[in-house]
């Protein structure tokens, strides 16, 4: 017999503690006393869906959450969360789709800049530039004055060869909004360097890496940009920090300048 419902909130608040203290499944056994009809299922179906992300357990956390969503009283939040793990486990373009569904809910609003963001984000993932940088633009006119979404889109549209001028001037906005993002220096350098000022990149580059050294994209920018002016002892040091950290599918990359340097004209 289901305990008594009346203690359904104490038990996500017990199943959330035991999280926090590594005893996974003792919390996921709390969380099947919670009465799935009750006024707390929702709020325990989103605990579950946390607590096995947060233990690495992404297939079990896509399961549970893709049967929040399929569940008739399923929220814009639950959707949220789904997409958000569609996201982090390599499902871009399944994630856009949620994403593009909660914009959709959002009725006469339109969606937030975030959400925008979000969505443009997963388009540019899943390889759809041209929606992509339609979602970032209007990510970007809500928020004009966010530096996360004017770094975005100015860093995709050099990343792929869109208009480097007009996305230098979205990432000096960027910079200027929050001079002290590592990332946002970095992506900035950058652009000056994919523009051909690499002397004015270089101490943004430099900047960001001592802000953030365990970056490895940015120690790979670096690191090009060394290269470039002729500093290639310099160059390499940042290309093997840079491989310290870096994903899997960047690592032969990286090998393959630290043994060889950057190839002419490369872009990176």
């Amino acid at each position: 017999m289901r305990a008594d419902s009346r203690y359904d909130s104490a038990r996500i608040l017990l199943a959330d503690a035991l999280a926090r203290n590594r005893i996974v499944d003792r919390a996921l056994t709390v969380l099947d006393e919670v009465d799935p009809k009750g006024a707390f299922a929702a709020a325990a179906a989103a605990e579950r869906v946390e607590i096995l992300a947060n233990a690495d357990r992404d297939g079990e956390a896509l399961a549970a959450a893709k049967n929040r969503v399929d569940q008739a009283d399923a929220e814009p939040a639950d959707w949220q969360r789904y997409a958000d793990l569609l996201l982090t486990t390599g499902n871009p373009a399944e994630a856009a789709t949620w994403y593009r569904r909660i914009i959709t809910a959002d009725g006469a609003n339109g969606g937030s800049w975030g959400l925008w963001l979000q969505y443009g984000g997963a388009l540019d993932q899943a390889g759809r530039w041209p929606e992509a940088r339609d979602a970032l633009e209007k990510a970007v006119a809500r928020g004009p004055a966010q530096p996360l979404a004017l770094n975005y889109l100015g860093f995709a549209q050099v990343e792929h060869g869109d208009d480097i001028p007009a996305s230098i001037r979205l990432l000096e906005r960027a910079s200027r909004l929050d001079p002290a993002n590592a990332s946002i220096t970095d992506s900035l350098g950058w652009a000056y360097h994919l523009a051909g000022d690499t002397a004015r990149a270089l101490p943004l580059l430099e900047r960001a890496g001592q802000g953030d050294p365990a970056n490895a994209e940015i120690g790979d920018h670096l690191g090009d940009a060394y290269w470039t002016v002729g500093r290639q002892y310099e160059a390499r040091y940042a290309w093997r920090a840079a491989l310290l950290t870096a994903e899997p599918s960047d690592t032969a990359r990286l090998t393959a300048k630290i043994a060889n340097g950057l190839p002419p004209k490369a872009r990176r």
